[in-house]
């Protein structure tokens, strides 16, 4: 059911797209097809065998994205939480940067804090909506009238460090 939500979303998709994590073949196929799309970049934060120029194993770090991309440069981004969940904090501090239109995250249920998750968009003025499917998620982030500040992002990505600290020792002392 998921995969079909996203194979019509990315039908619908123009301009620069980013994908992580994204392996259903179905959805990278209808991306190829749709003429529309001016620019699309896949990020896959798990291959393997694939080396740069030392030899070693290239990854791209989630909080390197800034850096890669300008600022508002990608219209969409369709993101498997699955990929970002170990560092969250940075990914939406880095997607609220590059993002000029919607942002679509996926996952399981379980995986994530979910109220959490949509207050840690809605403080930058985004417009989140959730939809879910048994024990599937897709939330729909419209990131076109954000508000970024110097001072917002330290205050927020402070108070998410505070936040993830105290949720792993939440974790460990139920264990």
């Amino acid at each position: 059911m998921l995969e079909k939500n996203l194979e019509k979303i990315v039908k619908k998709l123009d301009g620069n797209v980013l994908m992580i994590g994204v392996k259903y073949d179905r959805v990278i196929k209808s991306l190829l097809k749709n003429k529309d799309i001016i620019r699309c970049s896949l990020i896959e934060t798990d291959i393997e065998g694939k080396t740069g120029k030392s030899g070693k194993e290239k990854k791209i770090l989630l909080k390197d994205i800034k850096k890669i991309f300008g600022k508002k440069e990608i219209d969409y981004v369709i993101c498997n939480l699955k990929e970002v969940k170990n560092e969250l904090r940075h990914y939406i501090k880095n997607n609220i940067f590059i993002n000029k239109q919607k942002t679509y995250l996926y996952g399981n249920v379980e995986d994530i804090n979910l109220d959490e998750l949509i207050y840690r968009y809605e403080r930058y003025g985004s417009k989140v909506s959730l939809t879910i499917n048994e024990d599937e998620f897709l939330l729909e982030i419209d990131n076109s009238n954000t508000q970024i500040s110097k001072y917002k992002t330290i205050r927020f990505y402070s108070r998410d460090i505070f936040f993830d600290t105290f949720e792993q020792i939440e974790k460990y002392i139920l264990k």
